[in-house]
């Protein structure tokens, strides 16, 4: 699906901006409830099909999605402003289980297995170039792209995202797995940037 961004009816940047974006959230959506708990936004939750009803009627003014959402779901009519941090990077999964998994013949393993890489690996060539085209579209409809004004607010929106991962332990995942995953990525960017130079 891609990154997800903020759009909104005001300019908003910095954390602070958004205190005055009547902000919809996913009607049940804990990801997003903690993040906006993070935020010290009081998010007002909707299903997805009451959405464009209430950019329309004003009850709310600002949403988030991948821009390929935004032009789909025809949001991006109703919003002047995108804000260029992605939140999340939404995607999607085939899951089996490892039980049906390995109740499958070996040469099934393999195949969807390997068909599995192959077409996943065209689905996100294909999503990032229709989200690349949906920006494209969201400029010529007027919507404006707010960029982050300064690299020191990268690391109050990291802060957001710790505290809002903090949020989720014990609703989504215990302390020591979220550590695991920290761990990893704290490795991973290490080597990434040894990488880059």
């Amino acid at each position: 699906v891609g990154f997800v961004y903020i759009y909104t009816n005001i300019p908003v940047a910095k954390p602070e901006d958004m205190k005055g974006v009547k902000m919809w959230m996913w009607e049940g959506d804990p990801v997003a409830e903690a993040t906006f708990k993070a935020l010290n936004i009081n998010p007002i939750p909707l299903s997805l099909t009451d959405v464009m009803t209430s950019l329309q009627t004003k009850m709310i003014d600002g949403v988030y999605s991948s821009p390929l959402g935004a032009v789909a779901l025809q949001w991006f009519t109703r919003v002047k402003y995108m804000f260029n941090l992605p939140l999340a990077d939404a995607c999607g999964a085939v899951v089996v289980s490892k039980k049906k998994f390995d109740a499958l013949p070996s040469d099934m393993q393999e195949i969807l297995t390997r068909n599995g890489k192959k077409y996943m690996k065209k689905l996100t060539e294909a999503s990032r170039k229709e989200n690349a085209r949906s920006i494209e579209a969201l400029k010529k409809q007027g919507v404006k792209i707010i960029d982050l004004p300064s690299k020191e607010l990268v690391s109050v929106y990291d802060e957001v995202g710790k505290k809002a991962r903090r949020f989720l332990v014990g609703k989504l995942y215990d302390e020591s797995f979220l550590n695991r995953i920290e761990q990893s990525l704290t490795e991973y960017r290490k080597t990434n940037d040894k990488n880059s130079q």
